[in-house]
């Protein structure tokens, strides 16, 4: 005999009416009449049970699954890009700092450079005002006393005298060959002068002409002897 039916789903849901058809309703192809009327919707007690979900239920379970991966790549992907960010902070921050820190020691090392420029500057006006004193270049690196042969150290330049050729003549005067500025032992005190020697603010000797040169005779040029008269030329 055919009739209506229900099913009882595992998630607690019943189905709609379901027509269970006879074997002679199946091979006819007809209906058993008269067909007793469909159970109730909350007739559970009446109703086969079901080993699945409902459609409905299993649609519900699939887009919650689909929402949830979703959410899980977007919460990957907001993770990423904040984490990027944070990075992106973070190097900006060191390098503002580095850049501040050289900043910082750009400004210390021109203050110190323009400290030390005033200092050079005013021990340069100092020397201005007090005005330097006189060296003796020669006399730096020999010893001193008596014995080195050099004059003060505040020594005035000679008149007629360049301090080019004062230094040479210093540099000439008591140096020795084998002393690094010592005196050789054989110096004659200070005062004596040797033949030849030029002491400061002494001008050089002209070189004296020879006693075997011949008289020029008043005239431009060298002329030789004189001739005697010849005996044909000799006046009477």
């Amino acid at each position: 005999m055919c009739l209506y039916y229900r099913k009882l789903h595992t998630c607690g849901c019943i189905s709609k009416p379901l027509l269970s058809m006879c074997r002679t309703g199946v091979l006819s192809n007809t209906l058993c009449t008269p067909l007793a009327p469909p159970p109730a919707d909350d007739d559970a007690a009446s109703a086969r049970k079901s080993h699945f979900q409902c459609y409905d239920c299993l649609r519900l379970e699939a887009f919650a699954e689909h929402r949830a991966k979703l959410q899980a790549a977007h919460d990957q992907q907001k993770g990423a890009e904040m984490a990027a960010k944070a990075e992106k902070f973070a190097r900006r921050e060191r390098e503002q700092r580095v850049r501040r820190e050289a900043a910082e020691r750009a400004q210390l090392e021109r203050e110190r450079e323009r400290a030390r420029k005033e200092e050079e500057a005013r021990m340069k006006e100092q020397e201005r005002r007090e005005g330097g004193l006189w060296i003796d270049a020669a006399a730096a690196g020999r010893k001193k006393g008596r014995k080195a042969g050099g004059g003060p150290l505040s020594a005035p330049l000679p008149r007629g005298k360049k301090m080019g050729e004062m230094k040479i003549v210093q540099m000439e005067g008591p140096r020795s060959a084998a002393g690094l500025g010592a005196p050789p032992p054989s110096a004659p005190l200070m005062g004596a002068k040797k033949p030849g020697e030029v002491k400061i603010g002494e001008r050089e000797p002209e070189p004296k002409s020879s006693a075997s040169s011949l008289d020029p005779g008043g005239r431009a040029g060298v002329w030789g002897p004189k001739k005697g008269p010849t005996n044909g030329g000799r006046k009477n």
